[in-house]
């Protein structure tokens, strides 16, 4: 096996395609080389949620050594929705525009099937030698294969809280990964990198890909084709807590 160049991570996509390949773009990315994890939530609010499913599907298909995808709490709930039958909860937030982009967005039938089949099947978390990839936030008492769907609604200062000795426990000295609660910056606060900068969610929010490896991000505030690179801004935990 080929050791990777960089570890890169992005998540809260959010139906950004366009922003999604200018970051990819800007950054140089080689699939062939360097490791990306989607952390979720590709669906949703934004203006292509069919185009990210499209994309990120085959991207992963291609180099599936260097490319994986994790559940965020918009897939559950479209899960719940479609396959479950049991929740209307995703209608509320982007569904609606979801299901008539699939009409047309789509080859056919077919074709839409094996896409939500393949999304709704993706896993909770991935993890490497040194980080641990989830969309919220992980249950401590549960091994990482068999966490529930719930942790993809996880509050932040609910995993922030979490005892550093529990955390060994369960995930040794790696790092949590992470996105869901949108913040101005990407940032690390003690054991946790956030990597969700609001896009399509906050006002002047932005797609941020962050290269955990060299410590920085590249963020595109999804109206132009612009892509900016930033430091991983370093923040006290507590702090953090009290101002989400």
């Amino acid at each position: 096996m080929i050791p990777v160049k960089r570890k890169l991570a992005i998540s809260d996509v959010h139906g950004q395609l366009t922003a999604l390949n200018h970051l990819l773009d800007a950054a140089k990315f080689n699939p062939t080389q360097d490791q990306l994890v989607f952390l979720g939530d590709l669906i949703d609010r934004g203006p292509d949620s069919v185009g990210v499913i499209k994309f990120v599907k085959q991207l992963q298909e291609n180099h599936p050594e260097n490319i994986f995808v994790i559940l965020g709490n918009h897939e559950i709930m479209l899960r719940r929705y479609i396959f479950g039958g049991s929740s209307h909860m995703w209608l509320q937030y982007g569904g609606l525009k979801v299901i008539e982009e699939m009409k047309t967005l789509f080859a056919g039938e077919t074709d839409r099937n094996d896409h939500l089949v393949w999304l709704a099947n993706l896993p909770l978390a991935y993890m490497d030698e040194n980080y641990l990839y989830v969309h919220a936030g992980m249950d401590v008492s549960c091994p990482i294969h068999k966490q529930h769907e719930d942790s993809t609604f996880m509050a932040l200062d609910t995993m922030y809280t979490v005892d550093d000795v529990v955390l060994n426990k369960a995930i040794g000295k790696r790092i949590i990964v992470h996105g869901h609660t949108p913040y101005s910056s990407v940032y690390q606060a003690g054991r946790f990198i956030s990597c969700d900068t609001g896009a399509s969610v906050l006002q002047n929010g932005q797609l941020s890909l962050v290269d955990v490896t060299n410590g920085l991000y590249y963020c595109n505030n999804t109206q132009s084709p612009d892509v900016t690179q930033l430091p991983i801004k370093q923040l006290d935990i507590t702090e953090r807590i009290l101002t989400d």
